[in-house]
């Protein structure tokens, strides 16, 4: 994609189009009519052929360079519609031997829409401090959704059109401010932090499991010299021990071959915080 300038202003103007292509449902190919007839029953549709995806890209952007030069910024709206979306659905059958099996089907039934606003922006406050912060807001849900499957275990309401996409947090964004200055005639100094906020975000289709929000920090300190530079940092500062991220998962290990009835939510813990020190030297 590239910007387009509205000429006379800093308005920029993009519109895209993308596709992700279909693919094969090879566990629909051994089966027969009756035992495909089961999948169609559970979900609606049973397509040896799955279509590819396509989406439809809007932006309107705004660049601006103020206070001398010293600062900047961007805001840009955004709209995403995508169609045929890919889900891959698991369903138990019964084979026409009489033994039962699960069926991982892919199939087009979603289609969402993702309205945002995104903000970045600079300003050199001083010769020394530079502040940086960048902000996010953004709606994304499914227009449409049979999300059959494992869904069925929880609720027999199987429509999820209007639900949350997954990991994808309605607002989430970052700050920094670094300090730029001479300790001597031979060595500069800089002081350095950041923070980055993630909210609120869905672990499955359904939104019944939410992860919480969080803010990780970190802070660095370095002395340079010529060619040597030595730092010492600290990330998750305050060694918050908020989930990175989660996604909804299938509990093997429980009995019987109906496994898709034990669901839960695979975690993926956060790195503790950690003390460090660095040492460069280019030559």
């Amino acid at each position: 994609m590239q910007w387009k300038p509205l000429d006379g202003t800093n308005l920029w103007l993009t519109y895209s189009e993308g596709n992700l292509p279909g693919k094969f449902n090879n566990q629909l190919s051994g089966l027969s009519d009756t035992e495909i007839q089961q999948v169609i029953d559970q979900l609606g549709e049973a397509n040896i052929f799955v279509d590819e995806e396509s989406l439809k890209n809007y932006e309107i952007g705004w660049k601006q360079v103020a206070w001398q030069g010293r600062a900047q910024f961007s805001l840009v709206g955004y709209r995403m519609d995508w169609d045929n979306i890919k889900a891959r659905i698991p369903v138990i059958i019964i084979l026409d031997s009489g033994r039962p099996a699960s069926q991982n089907v892919t199939t087009n039934q979603a289609s969402a829409e993702i309205t945002g606003l995104e903000f970045e922006g600079q300003a050199a406050v001083t010769e020394n401090l530079l502040l940086q912060a960048a902000i996010n807001w953004s709606d994304a849900e499914f227009t449409e959704f049979n999300c059959a499957g494992f869904v069925r275990q929880f609720t027999t309401d199987l429509d999820c059109a209007g639900n949350k996409t997954i990991q994808f947090p309605e607002w989430s964004g970052s700050v920094a401010a670094t300090w730029n200055a001479s300790l001597s005639a031979d060595w500069d100094y800089y002081i350095r932090g950041d923070a980055r906020y993630v909210g609120e975000r869905y672990a499955d289709v359904a939104n019944s499991a939410v992860l919480g929000d969080f803010w990780r920090v970190n802070l660095r300190v370095g002395f340079a010299r010529d060619d040597l530079r030595l730092e010492g940092y600290v990330t998750n500062l305050f060694d918050d021990d908020n989930y990175e991220a989660g996604q909804r998962w299938s509990d093997f290990s429980g009995p019987g071959f109906y496994f898709t009835a034990n669901q839960g939510v695979a975690l993926t813990p956060p790195r503790k915080r950690v003390i460090g020190l660095r040492m460069s030297y280019d030559f």
